[in-house]
C-alpha cells in the first residue's frame, strides 16, 4: 500500500484541485489540513472545497468547530492519525492537503505536546482582554527575552501559546509515519496574480456578506484564532466604516502574499528531501511526477 500523500504549498497554488483529480484516480480520500478549514460558516473566506467537489471524493476533517471553540496543532493531530487509520482500513489512500505548516509538523515529526493548563489560559486571555497585545508583549519580554526574534511579536494569538508553552517549538523528530510530502511551488508573479483573481471571485461568491455575519457573531473577541484568519481581519475596518471596500481588499492582498511567502519558506526549510513540483505544469503532467515518486 503507498505512503500516505502530502500536498503542501502557498495558498492558491492549486493544491485542493490536484488532490481531488489524485483521489479519483488512487481511490483517495482527502484529509483537510488547513487551519482556517476547521471552522463552521467560514467557507469563503478560506477556500473550503464546495459542495460539489466534496462529492467527488470523500472529505475529511473539515467543519469540526465554532469560531469561539479551542483547537489546538495536538487535536489536530490525534484526529488526522485516526482518520488515517480509518482510510487504510477501507483499502484507500490517504491525501493530506493544505498549507498550514504547524499541522503538517505535528505529524512529520514526533512533538512532545504538553497537557493544556486552562486556568493558565484563561488568565492569559484576561490578560489580553485587559491591556492588549501590548500587555502580552510585555509579558513575553519578562518572561522570554532568549526567544523574542523566534516569533511574531505582534501576533497576540502566537504571543498566548509561548506564554501558556514556554516554548516557540518542540524539538525536533521524525515521526514514524510514512508520508510522501509533495510542495507545490510557482513563479511568484504568477502566484500574485492568482491571488488577486482568487480574492475577486471570493467578493463575488460573498466575502463581504460572510464577514459580516462571522463580525456580528464574534466581533467582541477579535483575538480569536479564527477572527484573526486572513480574509476576516482586514475587512472588520471596513465594516466599522474605517476604511473602503478597496483599501480592505488591498490589505487582504497583500496579507495573502505575505502568508504565500511564509509558506514557501516553511517548506524548503522544515523537511527532509520533499518532492519540489511547479505549478505551471499541467494536471496531467503533476500527477505523472507525483505517480513517479509516490512510495
Amino acid at each position: 500500500m503507498k505512503d500516505n500523500l502530502v500536498i503542501f504549498g502557498p495558498t492558491a497554488s492549486g493544491k485542493s484541485s490536484l488532490a481531488i483529480e489524485l483521489a479519483k484516480k488512487h481511490r483517495g480520500e482527502i484529509i483537510n489540513m488547513d487551519s482556517m478549514q476547521i471552522y463552521r460558516g467560514m467557507d469563503v473566506a478560506t477556500a473550503k472545497p464546495s459542495e460539489n467537489e466534496r462529492e467527488m471524493v470523500p472529505h475529511h476533517l473539515f467543519d469540526l468547530v465554532e469560531a469561539d471553540e479551542d483547537f489546538t496543532v495536538f487535536d489536530y493531530k490525534i484526529l488526522a492519525l485516526k482518520t488515517i487509520d480509518e482510510i487504510k482500513r477501507r483499502g484507500n489512500c490517504a491525501i493530506l492537503v493544505g498549507g498550514t505548516g504547524l499541522y503538517l509538523s505535528s505529524l512529520y515529526y514526533d512533538f512532545d505536546f504538553r497537557k493544556r493548563d486552562d486556568k493558565k489560559r484563561q488568565a492569559i486571555e484576561r490578560l489580553y482582554k485587559e491591556g492588549g497585545t501590548e500587555s502580552l508583549q510585555q509579558k513575553v519580554k519578562e518572561n522570554y527575552p532568549q526567544l523574542l526574534e523566534q516569533i511574531d511579536f505582534e501576533n497576540p494569538h502566537r504571543l498566548m501559546r509561548l506564554l501558556e508553552s514556554g516554548s516557540v517549538e518542540n524539538q525536533k523528530k521524525r515521526s514514524m509515519l510514512p508520508l510522501t510530502l509533495i510542495i507545490l511551488e510557482s513563479d511568484r508573479d504568477l502566484l500574485n496574480e492568482k491571488i488577486r483573481l482568487r480574492i475577486e471571485r471570493m467578493l463575488q461568491n460573498g466575502l463581504t456578506e460572510e464577514v459580516e455575519q462571522v463580525y456580528s457573531r464574534y466581533g467582541q473577541r477579535e483575538y480569536l484564532p479564527a477572527l484573526r484568519g486572513i480574509g476576516y481581519k482586514e475587512y472588520f475596518p471596513y465594516l466599522r466604516g474605517e476604511v473602503s471596500l478597496e483599501e480592505a481588499k488591498e490589505r487582504h492582498h497583500i496579507a495573502t502574499r505575505q502568508y504565500a511567502k511564509r509558506q514557501r519558506t516553511w517548506g524548503r526549510n522544515q523537511y527532509e528531501n520533499p518532492i519540489f513540483i511547479q505549478t505551471n505544469l499541467s494536471t496531467e503532467e503533476k500527477i505523472k511526477k507525483i505517480e513517479e515518486q509516490w512510495r
